[in-house]
């Protein structure tokens, strides 16, 4: 419940001349208005619920004392417009309040809205030949063969799904690939016109420029047969059906050049698992501006320097659009982000302990709290925060 101060009631009681609420006093006078009275402290009133002037500054105060006060922070719309319409009234007022708490710089960056995802699904080039456009992947942190290989190299032609997979190394670099690649792919199949791959875009296009330099030449064949237009005929026919049924679950997004916009971002913890964050915790870094439209759903952001290191293409589902005020005071990040938009959060303290038991053993847990204004908090296992963070067992 919102309690109306002294202090609030003396300056609403000294602007009772404002064209408004004079308005609505005549039309109670002529009987037109039976829900407005006068109060007997000389304020005007719909049904019980003061009338507010308007005057900027005061009804700017209620919203902010309705939406930062310390027993319910940072409220949303329809929540804080129910507490506020108990005791007070103006023109317009829900749809004033929806627009104070869109633009909460601190809602901005904490609350994600949920609605579908954004961006609708952009379907592939149908590839013209097999083995004319391939997708790649690495399956990583596998147990290590006699010749130390770690990983398995995933690569796939697109239009006759036939794969291979070839060992290899985390370590290797885009030139070892690139031979690797030659000598097992190019010798059968010749060299592709398109590449895709989830990994960061950076690598694909090293890898491509380092098989084109160690080539000298692009081949592509362009003759096709009864049976692969029959294949690219399915594989059209499939891909619109995958598309309608996606885009039901999706919903456009757009931006323009020159928007502002956060950047969708997941907290992690020192062992590589997400952190479930409360209502407070921010999700999102920003704002950046946008510089260019890509494609449908990318665009390419300005990103500060020390997020160099990560590709400035973004799809439009990694993007909130930032609502600006005046009195918004941006604190640049510093968080160092992945390539995967994560970042690794920095322990605090050891909150708690506890033994879970398993049948032939007991496996030692550490509650670590991860933010202390947000009191986000993630059970682990005490040897890996001992080997990670060994400070944090020094008091103990």
């Amino acid at each position: 419940m919102i309690k109306i101060s002294n202090g609030l009631l003396e300056d609403i009681r000294n602007y009772q001349n404002d064209p408004l609420l004079e308005e609505k006093g005549e039309l109670m006078v002529q009987g037109k208005a039976p829900d407005f009275k006068v109060g007997p402290d000389n304020i005007l009133r719909c049904n019980k619920r003061v009338c507010v002037p308007n005057v900027a500054g005061i009804r700017k105060l209620i919203l902010e004392e309705a939406h930062k006060r310390k027993l319910s922070i940072h409220l949303g719309a329809t929540k804080m417009y129910k507490d506020l319409k108990q005791n007070y009234w103006w023109p317009g007022m829900k749809k004033e309040v929806a627009d104070y708490v869109a633009s909460c710089l601190t809602c901005q960056k904490a609350k994600v809205e949920h609605q579908r995802p954004a961006g609708m699904l952009q379907s592939l080039d149908v590839p013209e030949w097999k083995w004319d456009s391939i997708s790649m992947d690495f399956i990583t942190r596998l147990p290590k063969t006699r010749r130390m290989h770690d990983s398995i190299w995933v690569i796939v032609d697109r239009l006759t799904k036939s794969s291979h997979f070839l060992p290899v190394r985390t370590t290797y670099n885009v030139a070892k690939l690139t031979e690797i690649y030659i000598s097992e792919i190019v010798k059968l199949h010749g060299v592709p016109s398109s590449i895709i791959s989830d990994r960061d875009p950076k690598f694909t296009s090293h890898f491509w420029g380092a098989l084109h330099e160690a080539l000298g030449t692009k081949l592509r064949l362009s003759s096709t047969t009864e049976k692969v237009k029959n294949i690219k005929e399915k594989m059209k026919a499939s891909q619109d059906r995958k598309k309608s049924y996606a885009d039901k679950r999706r919903r456009p997004l757009d931006f323009e050049e020159g928007d502002h916009v956060f950047l969708r971002v997941t907290p992690t913890t020192g062992v590589g698992r997400a952190i479930k964050t409360r209502n407070l915790t921010p999700k999102f870094m920003g704002p950046y501006q946008i510089t260019s439209k890509i494609g449908p759903v990318a665009y390419r952001i300005a990103l500060p320097p020390f997020l160099s290191s990560i590709h400035d293409v973004f799809h439009v589902s990694q993007l909130q659009k930032y609502i600006p005020d005046p009195s918004h005071v941006i604190k640049p990040d510093t968080i160092q982000l992945k390539d995967n938009l994560s970042f690794e959060a920095i322990p605090v303290r050891i909150e708690d302990r506890k033994m879970k038991l398993l049948r032939n053993k007991e496996i030692p847990l550490v509650k670590i709290i991860w933010n202390q204004a947000t009191g986000d908090a993630t059970w682990e296992l005490e040897s890996a925060i001992r080997e990670k963070y060994p400070e944090l067992f020094t008091d103990t």
